[in-house]
């Protein structure tokens, strides 16, 4: 379950004050059902519209290109390496990157080094390593470091899977959790 802070809903019984948010529904405390809320409905009719999002990745192999590309058309943009610079202030980044030796590529590093809170509301990361699976929390940590604000959420794909037929699948549903995750804080912090 995801919280929010208390706010109006227009779309629940007579407006009552909005508890939490669960895949596109909003609970209300009156009556304890669910209904389609404000939020919900603004995001399934505008999508990444609503929000302005950017892909960004690092990827020596390929692997985590794979990912990124899964992820674009969920967050309603273009996947590109970080050589791209971001166009303004970006609502979401997803960013990934792999882990070679137990740590984040220096290139990488510098990326993340040039991100400013100012620019960047909320950072996405996933992930491709080849054991590691705590790879995401150590970009985490990094990010967090660098005063970025991240995302509970993370993925992480082994690279030998990268091409299972499974990743594609899990990836979007990643990729639209993190979307309705984030258009809840938007709105709670707007309301």
């Amino acid at each position: 379950r995801i919280a929010a802070k208390a706010f109006l809903c227009d779309g629940g019984v007579n407006g009552h004050a909005h508890i939490k948010h669960k895949r596109g529904h909003c609970w209300h405390n009156l009556t304890n059902t669910q209904s389609q809320c404000k939020i919900s409905r603004d995001y399934r009719e505008n999508g990444a519209e609503s929000m302005k999002t950017a892909v960004r990745y690092y990827s020596r192999t390929g692997n985590t290109k794979v990912i990124a590309e899964a992820i674009a058309p969920v967050a309603g943009c273009q996947a590109e390496s970080i050589e791209v610079p971001l166009e303004g202030m970006t609502d979401i980044l997803f960013l990934g990157g792999a882990l070679y030796w137990g740590k984040i590529p220096r290139t990488l590093k510098e990326y993340i080094k040039s991100l400013s809170p100012h620019q960047v509301k909320y950072v996405a990361v996933f992930t491709t390593a080849g054991i590691l699976e705590s790879a995401s929390e150590i970009y985490k940590v990094f990010l967090r470091y660098h005063d970025l604000k991240v995302m509970k959420d993370t993925y992480f794909c082994n690279g030998k899977r990268v091409y299972d037929g499974k990743i594609k699948e899990e990836t979007m549903l990643f990729a639209e959790k993190v979307m309705d995750q984030a258009s809840i804080m938007n709105h709670s912090i707007m309301d």
